[in-house]
């Protein structure tokens, strides 16, 4: 679908990726692999088939690899010399957020709507939305709910099935109520209708936990247990459970139960069990 309006994307890349040590002591979580790209790759991906060219990203952790990976990649940094958090970052992009803008987490990924940036963008125009948020109907997730009426947000925190994906459409007129959480604004928002959804149809994966990656490997690998990469070298004795292995060698005797060994990594086990581990 084409627009005559100009719209904006921004990859939320600045947090420390705390939740996926020890990979992101070495390299920023949006660098970090899933299958053969890197998970910031997904979501630029996803901005650039929808012909969205004008692309920002606010960076802090491992600065120097993101401040080379946008000048290679052709996206404007914005570095945050203290983490701004997932509102207060829109205060520093200046002349930047001068238009409509779709803003995606860093380490959420998406298969199998295509449609799905097209819905949010005519969403959000047709409905004169200040803020359109792309939620997923789940059971059991541990997030934040959403309780929503017609194509609006009713509730945030107080019970609903709904969650938000990490993809969402702005517009600049939210500048005067930004605050460090986005959720305030949200919630700012609700009295006046001028905040709703659109729902994903598709597989979607929260990259930012073990679990959520290793989901996400054994999607695109079509496993449904353990996933072993080309070039991954795996003993005979050793007893993989939910796990991953990329280019790496695994010798001797053990299990490897919910972990990913990244490339290059070497294990010798004698009889240990790794569990729950990223090993690098």
């Amino acid at each position: 679908m084409r627009f005559n309006f100009k719209i904006k994307g921004f990859v939320l890349a600045a947090g420390l990726g705390t939740r996926l040590k020890p990979i992101t002591d070495n390299i920023p979580k949006p660098l970090v692999t899933l299958g053969d790209k890197t998970l910031i790759e997904y979501g630029l991906n996803l901005f650039k088939k929808n012909r969205i060219k004008e692309i920002g990203l606010n960076i802090h952790h491992k600065r120097e690899q993101l401040e080379k990976f946008a000048k290679e990649n052709g996206l404007i940094p914005f570095y945050e010399k203290e983490i701004l958090g997932t509102g207060g970052y829109l205060t520093n992009l200046r002349k930047f957020f001068d238009a409509y803008m779709v803003t995606i987490n860093c380490d959420t990924v998406f298969f199998n709507d295509e449609g799905i940036l097209d819905r949010l963008i005519k969403s959000h125009i047709e409905n004169k939305n200040l803020i359109t948020l792309v939620l997923k109907k789940l059971k059991g997730e541990k997030a934040t709910p959403f309780q929503v009426e017609g194509q609006s947000i009713k509730s945030i925190g107080k019970g609903g099935d709904y969650f938000f994906t990490g993809l969402q459409m702005l517009s600049p007129e939210i500048i005067p109520l930004i605050e460090y959480s986005i959720v305030d604004v949200y919630k700012k928002l609700i009295p006046t209708k001028k905040i709703g959804f659109v729902e994903f149809r598709g597989t979607w994966f929260d990259c930012g936990t073990l679990s959520g990656l290793i989901n996400a490997n054994k999607y695109i690998f079509g496993s449904g247990n353990s996933v072993v990469y080309p070039g991954g070298d795996v003993s005979k004795n050793i007893t993989l459970k939910n796990s991953v292995i990329y280019n790496a060698k695994v010798e001797g005797y053990g299990e490897i139960i919910n972990s990913i060994i990244y490339e290059n990594a070497y294990l010798n086990l004698k009889g240990e069990q790794i569990e729950n581990k990223i090993i690098v």
